[in-house]
């Protein structure tokens, strides 16, 4: 007789097995070996425990329900899956009284004669109701995934083990097989509820409720008998450092999975007071906006937790831009990186383009120059070559900045001679400097010095020559000169996506900075090419292992981040591997465990993804795959292979096969849906452990104005193409 749950955890404290024996009757072994065993079971049993889905898990043990074990040696349950139906002994027989039963039903219905007025060459024969009994019987094909036992730690405190394997095989009619009750579904699904270690120190476990136990496609009996509402529970820890897969078609709880895991770091690291930064990249822009599906979003954490950078970010809209302001000063650096990787990026280059791209227009470094004069004199040469930067800038059409404005030293005769045949409007300033307010008369000004640099020897062309004879300055002109390089001027648009003029600082420098600082930070992804958004990401990803390395090099721990990566499948693909390419997702994929950053990546081609990703990830979530070369794929990691039919044949929505890193078993789960109500436990709880990641100021969310320079530019309009 099964014991009520009360009495089954009641008496868990002194024996872990008691729990898992809370549970009815549903058959015997009849035949076992150490990888499998078969059940024989009737129609009765199963109708009496709501039914025996296929996956289902059953327990078999030697001991009897309530009853203590004869001797320390049964005291011990074997974990069982059902994976099929089997043959029992007698079955041709069986199978006989079956057709014959049939044929009866078919020629009599419920209008049966008496069997004594049945003659033998009648069409059908009648079953009696001990045949009908023995009908009834069938027999289930069943996995052995392991073996539950207790055991105790060094300090005498019990603890459910599980080993992976049996030890010992009695006689197959030694075995009886029960369906666990929800107590200890609960405990089987949610395996390791308490390691050794967390038992012997007494550490509260930190568990994820992430949906609930789920056999098949079809519920009808689940939710009869409430078994649907059966809970899983995952360590979190598991998804912390490691790397996690999640399989599935468009539509089949993907994203869904990614916010809920998030969502549950979130947690764990405010309870325990951990810095854990997450980076998620956000192609459709669901984890940054509210949907109608979930009424939330995880920007609804707070933004005293989570940081949003959007592509091409409006004037006054939510965010930070994950561009760069290529007239910020400040970002002259990255600025020259992006144009480098953007004109690089062709198999041939002109001359001009790879000389263009080297120039520095960084500030000179006193100690290189002999004295005050030659400093000065250098840093007039770098004003010169940015001068003709910032006007091959706005040439290209790129948006400038409000209130900006250009200074640098020319000599007045200079100046007037520009103002007279172009007529711009230059501010002439004391100290021999002038001062430059709008995008088209610093083209102008560029372009009359390139058209006059090569007048006669005895003019002030000569002084113009000289003024422009340095190298930066050369190789920035052969790219501005419109008319021997146009192609120059059309390839400088193809970088013109990664710039705005809202934004302020070094996307890349700060997304790393706040995740260092515990945060969430969302890449909102949803605006742009694929090749510009591509490229913006693999900066982001390099910034992230740059800056790591640079802390793991130094002997210091680098800060814990997650990073999740959608359509991992172009991203990991195989024939990247064995590329020897500085490939940023290559190296994510290689260095992630060592740089203690968490790896979540998602997508519905398995065969793509390289096997050393796969064969390096601990965290396994599969929901539907329609493809059987995908399934078979699969098939090579874990057990994943007895699930395939089912993984192609059920398309429902978060019906998922889980495996975890402290799992020792995949468990069949519907994981739970992500609500407003997780988000603001979420938020309860950061509340409560008090932990406010300090990082950014508050402020605009566009940040603070950027500082005026000497060297800037300004324009009155709106979008700054006056």
């Amino acid at each position: 007789m099964a014991m009520p749950i009360g009495s089954a955890r009641a008496q868990a404290e002194a024996n872990p097995l008691n729990v898992l024996l809370d549970g009815k009757n549903v058959g015997r072994v009849f035949d076992i070996d150490f990888r499998g065993a078969t059940v024989i079971t009737n129609d009765a049993w199963k109708r009496d425990v709501g039914g025996i889905p296929e996956f289902c898990f059953l327990l078999a043990t030697v001991r009897e329900a309530g009853v203590p074990a004869r001797s320390p040696d049964d005291d011990e349950v074997l974990l069982l899956r059902v994976e099929g139906t089997a043959p029992i002994p007698r079955q041709a027989e069986l199978t006989e009284i079956r057709e014959a039963a049939a044929r009866h039903e078919a020629v009599w219905g419920d209008a049966a004669p008496d069997p004594a007025a049945l003659t033998l060459d009648s069409s059908a024969v009648p079953i009696d109701n001990l045949t009908r009994d023995r009908m009834q019987y069938s027999g289930l094909r069943c996995r052995i995934l392991g073996t539950f036992y207790a055991d105790i730690t060094s300090n005498q405190v019990p603890y459910l083990a599980f080993g992976s394997d049996l030890d010992n095989i009695y006689a197959a009619t030694s075995y009886r097989v029960y369906k666990p009750s929800a107590a200890a579904l609960e405990v089987i699904a949610s395996y390791p509820s308490v390691t050794e270690g967390e038992a012997e120190s007494g550490a509260a476990p930190q568990l994820l409720p992430i949906g609930h136990v789920r056999y098949a496609s079809t519920r009808r009996r689940a939710k009869l008998r409430s078994e649907h509402e059966v809970p899983v529970a995952v360590r979190v820890t598991d998804f912390i450092e490691q790397k996690t897969a999640i399989f599935g078609m468009t539509r089949t709880g993907k994203s869904n999975t990614v916010k809920t895991l998030t969502t549950a770091v979130f947690r764990h690291a405010s309870e325990n007071g951990e810095r854990i930064g997450q980076l998620l990249f956000d192609p459709q822009g669901e984890y940054a906006n509210v949907n109608q599906q979930d009424g939330t979003a995880l920007a609804d954490l707070g933004a005293e937790h989570v940081s949003i950078y959007r592509y091409g970010l409006r004037f006054g809209e939510d965010g930070r831009a994950l561009q760069l302001n290529f007239f910020d000063r400040e970002m002259l650096e990255p600025a020259r990186q992006v144009i480098a990787d953007v004109l690089l990026a062709g198999t041939s280059n002109a001359k001009y383009i790879t000389r263009f791209v080297s120039a520095d227009l960084s500030d000179p470094d006193p100690a290189d120059y002999p004295d005050a004069r030659a400093l000065d004199s250098a840093k007039q040469h770098i004003a010169r070559a940015r001068m003709f930067f910032y006007a091959l800038l706005a040439k290209a059409n790129f948006r400038l900045p409000r209130s900006w404005s250009y200074t640098l030293k020319m000599a007045a005769r200079i100046a007037d001679a520009i103002i007279a045949e172009t007529g711009a409007t230059i501010v002439k300033l004391d100290g021999g400097s002038i001062r430059i307010e709008s995008r088209q008369d610093l083209i102008n000004v560029c372009e009359w010095l390139v058209k006059h640099r090569d007048d006669g020897p005895n003019t002030d062309r000569q002084t113009i020559a000289y003024w422009l004879r340095e190298e930066q300055t050369q190789a920035v002109m052969s790219v501005f000169e419109s008319s021997t390089n146009r192609a120059g001027i059309a390839r400088m648009r193809d970088v013109e996506p990664f710039h705005n003029q809202h934004a302020s600082g070094n996307f890349a420098v700060e997304i790393y900075n706040e995740l260092a600082e515990g945060r969430i930070v969302i890449v909102e992804l949803s605006r742009g090419t694929q090749s510009v958004l591509q490229a913006i990401s693999e900066r982001i990803i390099m910034e992230v292992l740059d800056r790591g390395g640079e802390v793991f090099r130094q002997n210091e721990n680098p800060p814990k981040m997650q990073i999740v990566i959608e359509e991992a499948h172009t991203l990991f693909e195989k024939s990247k591997f064995g590329s020897q390419e500085r490939d940023p997702y290559v190296l994510l994929a290689r260095t992630a465990s060592k740089l203690k950053i968490g790896l979540m990546y998602a997508t519905q081609e398995v065969r793509s993804v390289a096997d050393e990703v796969l064969s390096n990830t601990y965290n396994w979530v599969v929901a539907h795959l329609n493809s059987k070369h995908e399934v078979n794929e699969l098939s090579k990691y874990y057990d994943f292979e007895s699930f395939g039919d089912a993984i192609r044949g059920s398309e429902d929505r978060g019906f998922v096969r889980m495996k975890t890193m402290s799992g020792r078993y995949i468990v069949p789960v519907q994981i739970a849906k992500f609500d407003a109500e997780m988000i603001g436990a979420a938020r309860t709880t950061a509340e409560a452990a008090r932990v406010v990641p300090s990082g950014l100021p508050s402020g605009d969310a566009l940040g603070p104005a950027a500082p005026t320079h000497r060297e800037d530019l300004r324009s009155d309009d709106f979008d700054g193409r006056r």
